[in-house]
């Protein structure tokens, strides 16, 4: 009986002596785990971020994320401008460390052709009232972007100065 009881104390302190070692290892890793995860939002701390709003002379505008720092000109690949953009306003070395919203006007001496214009916000960009050029996008619309100044001038609300400023900014 002697030998099976040796048998049995050996297989009991093998299995505690093995369970020792998991726990141990197991608490290790957890541990370890902790640290690069603490390290890891640390290093993320450093890197903020700033929300950039971007309207007018671009085709993508919105809202962009970037890093704290970064520069303006690092975003114009993301927003692309429109081809009568006039950033010439705007510091394209410009560092972005706040939240903000940056208009990018059109180039008062470029014409934008009617066939750019997309959307309402593109009229009204180029200095046209809100209720006039959801009228006159409107019309523009219906007939296909065939449209004559002829055409303009009978869209009630549009007077003389209305007329001079499509008439500059704006190519049939």
């Amino acid at each position: 009986m002697k030998t099976k009881h040796k048998k049995l104390f050996f297989i009991g302190l093998t299995f505690l002596v093995s369970s020792c070692l998991l726990l141990s290892s197991i608490g290790i890793n957890k541990l370890v785990r902790k640290k690069k995860i603490n390290k890891e939002d640390k290093n993320n701390q450093h890197k903020k971020v700033v929300t950039i709003k971007i309207k007018g002379a671009v085709f993508y505008p919105g809202e962009y994320i970037v890093e704290h720092g970064s520069k303006f000109f690092n975003l114009l690949p993301r927003i692309k401008l429109k081809p009568n953009a006039d950033i010439t306003k705007i510091d394209n070395n410009l560092i972005l460390e706040k939240d903000l919203t940056i208009f990018i006007p059109f180039s008062s001496k470029a014409k934008m052709k009617l066939k750019d214009i997309k959307k309402v916000d593109d009229l009204i960009n180029i200095g046209i009232k809100k209720s006039i050029a959801t009228k006159l996008f409107n019309l523009i619309k219906t007939r296909n972007w065939n449209i004559r100044w002829e055409d303009i001038e009978k869209v009630s609300g549009i007077g003389v100065k209305t007329m001079q400023i499509l008439k500059e900014k704006i190519q049939l």
